[in-house]
């Protein structure tokens, strides 16, 4: 339980940081974003064995990141994603891919350039 409770405050305050506290600043945006299928198959590859339902190896319920829509799946959580490649704390099984990681940079600028759109 207590790992869990970690957990959850490492997934706000790693949100928080991201989203810039409140301000409406996004990371550049590529021109041309990556398909869904493209940042699936990251996930896939990399987080969804752990971050999935059931949740295994001691990863945190309450998100998946073995799909990227609907509640609690990867979109609803992916600045948080970047904070924790970022930091080298995820993936804690092998590494990313410098591709692998480009794709997940230039998803999560595409979904914030989105969200900022009134």
């Amino acid at each position: 339980m207590r790992t869990s409770s970690a957990a959850a405050l490492v997934l706000a305050s790693g949100f928080l940081v991201s989203c810039g506290f409140g301000s409406n600043a996004c990371p550049p945006a590529p021109d041309v974003c990556p398909a869904p299928a493209t940042v699936q198959k990251v996930l896939d590859d990399k987080c969804g064995q752990c971050h999935s339902v059931p949740p295994q190896n001691g990863a945190p319920a309450g998100f998946r990141l073995d799909r990227l829509d609907g509640a609690n799946g990867a979109q609803s959580v992916a600045d948080n994603v970047i904070v924790q490649i970022d930091s080298g704390a995820m993936p804690r099984e092998g590494s990313l891919t410098d591709g692998e990681r480009e794709t997940l940079h230039d998803w999560q600028a595409c979904l914030c350039a989105q969200r900022s759109v009134p």
